[in-house]
C-alpha cells in the first residue's frame, strides 16, 4: 500500500513539475493569481516562504529525474514553444487581415511583439523576483504593450479591435 501511494504521490508531483515547466502562465494552481490561495490574505513574508517551498519543491522534483527525463522535458518544453510561436505568427496575419495594417504599422506591430517577448522571458527567468513581483511587472508590462498597440492604430482600427476581442470572449490577461 505505501508503495501505491508513494508512486501515486510522485506522479502527481511530476505532473506538477510539467506543468510549472510549460510556460503557460495562469494555466495551473500555483501560477494563477486567485488559484488555491483565492480570498486567503497572505503577509509578504508568507508569500516569500510561499515562493521560496515552490522553488525548493520543484528542485527536488528535477533532482528525481533521471537525464533522459530531464532531457525530455526540455524537448516538451521547445516543442510548446514552437507551437506558440506558429500560434503567435497565425494570429499576427490574422489581425494584418481585420485591421488592414499598413506595412509600416505591421513591421511597428511586430518589433513591439518581439520586444514584449524578450522583455516578459527576462522577468519570468528572474528567480530573485517573488511570483508576485514578477506578475505585478508582467501586468505592467502587458499595460504598455497594449498602449503601444493602440498608438500605432487609428481610430477606425482600434474600434475594429474592440468588437473582435468583445466577439472573441472574455480576454485572457497576465496573471
Amino acid at each position: 500500500m505505501k508503495r501505491i501511494l508513494t508512486v501515486l504521490v510522485m506522479g502527481m508531483s511530476m505532473q506538477m513539475a510539467i506543468a510549472q515547466d510549460s510556460g503557460h502562465e495562469g494555466m495551473h494552481h500555483g501560477k494563477r493569481e486567485g488559484g488555491r490561495m483565492k480570498g486567503i490574505e497572505l503577509t509578504e513574508a508568507q508569500k516569500v516562504k510561499i515562493d521560496a517551498l515552490r522553488k525548493e519543491h520543484k528542485a527536488e522534483m528535477m533532482a528525481i529525474l533521471t537525464p533522459e527525463q530531464r532531457q525530455q522535458l526540455e524537448k516538451q518544453k521547445a516543442e510548446r514553444s514552437m507551437k506558440r510561436h506558429k500560434m503567435s505568427g497565425a494570429r499576427m496575419e490574422k489581425m494584418k487581415t481585420q485591421l488592414n495594417l499598413s506595412a509600416d504599422q505591421s513591421a511597428k506591430m511586430e518589433q513591439l511583439n518581439k520586444d514584449f517577448k524578450s522583455r516578459a522571458d527576462l522577468i519570468k527567468a528572474n528567480e530573485t523576483l517573488a511570483q508576485e513581483e514578477q506578475r505585478k511587472q508582467m501586468k505592467a508590462l502587458a499595460e504598455e504593450h497594449r498602449s503601444n498597440i493602440k498608438a500605432i492604430l487609428s481610430p477606425e482600427q482600434q474600434e475594429i479591435m474592440k468588437r473582435v476581442r468583445k466577439e472573441k470572449g472574455p480576454k485572457k490577461t497576465v496573471k
